[in-house]
């Protein structure tokens, strides 16, 4: 059975999904917030940004970095308070390498608040259960240290540890075991995601106002296609790092601009339909193959041939059953788009 201490969080102040409203921020927060200036992770945080950086935390010692404070401020049950953070020595989550310097361009005013969670350390010192402080060091004994908790590390929180210089909002758990602790960090991860790579496109399109993004995105909604298909269509491949700075309101990052206008994005996918079926449009291989062409022959003729291209050629394309279905099917269609490239010359003519 898990024990709440009284804190300034009480249950009922933890939202059940992730879409409600967090209880009003702290007197601290809104006077920052009225400050009405950029507050991005500079000066002091520089560190905390190598640290977070450093994919891990408790290996900054190994990756050459400058060891992180081990106490950080907290608000608990009203009073505010210098605690030690710890850490299971044989559990960290750590930091995505494809997210490294997302930080330095991140607005900490605009992060959403979060309840931090901790935890009573007893039942790890009574089962012998070995913890680390945010170094890497070893903690054998709670004697000395200052008002030790271990961190319930979830997807939300467990980097917003290192980089919040105060805990506002904190709940303190007692577990009857290391076991207990385990399974409520596994039930509040069991349902908890980033975003799909679509949904980071939808974000960063309206936190950036970028153009090519939104373009994507809309398109990618109206014919049901996954973000790297849709970008694709428009002759282009985004890059995750861009739109992972995009969504953090970076706007100066650059992107490449569109190769064709929507309408002419859309037809291309119509006849992509209307030769492989909507399931060979909406796969990566047919407009592959389809771009191939365009930059060979020019959108109006690949249009065109895939337009006329025989139900039997698909048939026997798919009767092949090609592990290299892209190589596979440039060459049966080629004969149909060289016929139809053939036919444009001799009217030209």
């Amino acid at each position: 059975m898990i024990n709440l201490k009284n804190t300034d969080v009480s249950v009922q102040d933890v939202s059940t999904s992730q879409g409600e409203t967090m209880e009003t921020q702290s007197s601290l927060q809104a006077e920052k917030l009225n400050e009405g200036a950029m507050n991005t992770v500079a000066g002091e945080d520089n560190n905390i940004i190598n640290n977070l950086n450093s994919m891990s935390m408790t290996n900054f010692e190994k990756m050459g970095q400058e060891p992180a404070k081990t106490t950080k401020v907290a608000v608990i049950n009203g009073v505010e308070q210098e605690i030690t953070l710890l850490f299971p020595a044989n559990y960290t989550m750590t930091q995505p390498k494809d997210k490294i310097g997302i930080l330095e361009n991140m607005d900490k005013n605009n992060l959403l608040e979060v309840i931090f969670n901790l935890a009573d350390p007893v039942c790890f010192m009574q089962e012998q259960e070995p913890l680390v402080d945010i170094n890497g060091t070893p903690v054998s004994s709670l004697e000395g240290v200052k008002n030790p908790y271990v961190v319930c590390q979830t997807a939300d929180t467990y980097w917003r540890f290192l980089l919040e210089e105060r805990l506002e909002k904190v709940c303190i758990h007692t577990f009857s075991s290391v076991q207990e602790y385990f399974k409520s960090i596994g039930c509040t991860m069991a349902y908890s995601r980033g975003l799909t790579a679509f949904e980071l496109t939808g974000v960063a399109a309206q936190a950036s106002g970028n153009e090519t993004y939104k373009t994507i995105y809309e398109f990618a909604k109206k014919n049901e296609l996954t973000q790297s298909t849709a970008s694709l269509y428009f002759g282009l491949k985004l890059k995750k790092e861009q739109s992972l700075l995009l969504s953090v309101g970076n706007s100066e990052v650059p992107v490449a601009e569109l190769e064709r206008t929507q309408e002419e994005a859309q037809k291309l996918f119509n006849a992509v339909s209307d030769c492989l079926g909507k399931s060979g449009a909406k796969n990566r291989y047919g407009i592959q193959v389809a771009n191939y062409f365009v930059k060979r022959y020019g959108l109006e003729i690949t249009v065109i041939a895939f337009n006329k291209v025989p139900a039997s050629t698909i048939t026997m394309y798919k009767l092949m059953g090609c592990a290299e279905k892209v190589s596979c099917l440039t060459e049966v269609l080629t004969p149909c788009i060289e016929w139809v490239a053939e036919g444009y010359k001799k009217q030209a003519a």
